[in-house]
C-alpha cells in the first residue's frame, strides 16, 4: 500500500530516524487526505491529530510482529484507532465545556429552527453539489443530515436511532447546515 520494500520497513522498525523521516514524508499526505475527506477539522487540528498519530506510531514500532507485507494494515489500525480516540476525548471535552446553565443557553440559541432548515433546503440547489458537499461531513452528520431530509425522520427518532440525545442532533445539524452553507455558496 505505501509502496516500501521489506527493507526499508525492517529499519524502520529498528527505529531508524532516517527511515521513520522518510515514511513520514511519503505518507502525511495520504493521511492528512483521508482526515479531510471525512471528517471537518480545522488545519490547526489537523496537523495535531497527525502529529500525535506520528509520536504514537514512533512509540509502537517495536509492538509490530507481522510480516512486512502487513505492515501497512498494522499502520492503517493505529492510525484508524488514534481517530476514535481524538474525537472520543473531544467528544468528552465538548459536553465537560458546555456544562453550565449558561452554556447550554448559549447552545439553544445557536441551534437552527426548524424555519432555518426549510428555508436553507427550499433554496436551489444542484443535486450533485449538494452531494458532494455532504461528502465533507462526517458520518454522524452526515448521516443525520440524511435522516432528516431524505427519510423525513423526527429529531425525536433519529436521536434514539443514534444514540445521541435530541439536543445533540439539533446541534450536529445546525453545525452541518452551517457548512454546508458555506460549501454550497
Amino acid at each position: 500500500m505505501f509502496g516500501f520494500d521489506n527493507t526499508f520497513i525492517q529499519q524502520l522498525l529498528s527505529w531508524d530516524k532516517q527511515c521513520f523521516s522518510r515514511f513520514y514524508s511519503q505518507t502525511v499526505d495520504t493521511f492528512a487526505g483521508f482526515v479531510q475527506s471525512r471528517y471537518y477539522l480545522n488545519e490547526q487540528d489537523l496537523q495535531d491529530v497527525l502529529s500525535d498519530f506520528y509520536v504514537k506510531l514512533w512509540r509502537v514500532l517495536s509492538r509490530f510482529k507481522g510480516k512486512p507485507d502487513q505492515f501497512a494494515w498494522y499502520v492503517w489500525t493505529i492510525f484508524k484507532n488514534h481517530l476514535k480516540d481524538y474525537f472520543k476525548k473531544q467528544r468528552e471535552q465538548h459536553f465537560t465545556d458546555f456544562s453550565s446553565q449558561e452554556d447550554s443557553l448559549w447552545i439553544e440559541e445557536t441551534l437552527a429552527s426548524d424555519d432555518d432548515v426549510q428555508e436553507f433546503f427550499a433554496q436551489s440547489f444542484d443535486y450533485d453539489r449538494i452531494i458532494s458537499a455532504m461528502k465533507h461531513l462526517d458520518e454522524t452528520s452526515y448521516e443525520i443530515v440524511y435522516l432528516k431530509f431524505i427519510d423525513s425522520k423526527d429529531y425525536a427518532t433519529i436521536a434514539k436511532d443514534l444514540d445521541l440525545t435530541e439536543q445533540a442532533v439539533r446541534k450536529r445539524l445546525s453545525r452541518a447546515l452551517y457548512r454546508l452553507r458555506k460549501l454550497l455558496s
